[in-house]
């Protein structure tokens, strides 16, 4: 695989990765109340794809450690996050919503950090171009975020996890793509680091503080657009607020 070619794969990953991510923030909550979710209901729900962020990526960092496959924890997970996806489209009821999305949350958090590794094994020395990728993920979450404006004005607020579901396959199709010799993780060693000594440095104090805000934010601004239709404001135009 070129460099080139590379670069365009991990570009295309971010691209449609964050694009569900921006189907997902401002949407959901309102597709949610559209077939008659509480408040409670739809910030339990929220709190459960941010919740499982805890748990899942240390699993599945493990898994890959383990067995020296970080392609295939990617892959499983792209692929069960679609395939678990689809009984949405079945479910109306909130306690096997919250079920389902707890599945699905699971596997939609093993695929980003491990892909995070992939990128930068395939980087090398040239790290000070993962800006140059990364942007593509923010390209893909306004883009989405302004298109689905549209469409869901166009025909309802019930396209929403059509889209989120035709997303989800294309980033399954994405990660067949990746090559293996970058995907390759170390074998773990419980004695290659402490890991209380790494989150005592200063640095990464402050990025793990930043992190928790941001997630902060986004159970702030799951509400917020909730609050806005209460109060009045079109789907299409709290839909813009999520830029």
């Amino acid at each position: 695989m070129t460099n080139n070619t590379s670069f365009i794969n991990h570009s295309f990953f971010y691209f449609f990765y964050f694009s569900t991510l921006g189907a997902f923030l401002p949407y959901w909550p309102l597709y949610l109340k559209s077939i008659d979710f509480s408040a409670y209901e739809i910030g339990f729900i929220s709190a459960i794809m941010i919740g499982t962020k805890i748990i899942a990526p240390n699993i599945w960092g493990w898994l890959a450690d383990f067995s020296g496959k970080r392609h295939t924890v990617i892959q499983i997970g792209s692929l069960f996050c679609f395939l678990i996806f689809f009984f949405v489209f079945f479910i109306e009821k909130f306690f096997a919503m919250a079920i389902t999305f707890f599945l699905f949350s699971f596997f939609w958090n093993a695929s980003l950090p491990q892909y995070e590794a992939v990128t930068m094994n395939s980087l090398g020395k040239n790290y000070n171009k993962y800006s140059n990728i990364r942007l593509w993920g923010s390209l893909g979450f306004i883009f989405t975020v302004l298109s689905l404006s549209y469409l869901t004005k166009l025909f309802s607020i019930e396209i929403v996890p059509y889209s989120i579901f035709i997303l989800l396959i294309i980033t399954w199709i994405i990660t067949l793509n990746i090559n293996k010799s970058l995907s390759t993780a170390n074998i773990f060693r419980s004695s290659d680091m402490n890991i209380w000594k790494v989150i005592s440095i200063p640095a990464v104090m402050g990025l793990l503080v930043s992190c928790f805000l941001m997630q902060i934010s986004h159970a702030l601004f799951t509400h917020f657009c909730y609050l806005l239709q209460e109060n009045g404001y079109t789907v299409f135009q709290v839909e813009h607020c999520g830029l």
